[in-house]
């Protein structure tokens, strides 16, 4: 008795080519705003914990400017 399948072989791969190439664009857009140097000259800072809460260009919020540099990321403001 032969099974039937929802999905053939050929759709589901290319599901999966789709859903990887729309994975890694998204990775290079957060990627593109990090920052090495901003992420380097903020090593020997000490953050505060005032934390009103920033944007990063990656779009995750962090505590206030000094940890979002840590993190290597610019503040959108």
């Amino acid at each position: 008795m032969k099974k039937t399948t929802i999905l053939g072989t050929g759709t589901f791969t290319i599901m999966v080519f789709f859903f990887t190439a729309f994975c890694a664009c998204k990775k290079q857009e957060e990627a593109s705003c990090f920052s090495l140097s901003l992420q380097q000259q903020s090593i020997g800072l000490f953050c505060i914990d005032d934390c009103p809460g920033v944007k990063g260009c990656d779009g995750n919020i962090y505590c206030n400017e000094c940890y979002a540099a840590k993190a290597g990321m610019s503040v959108v403001k």
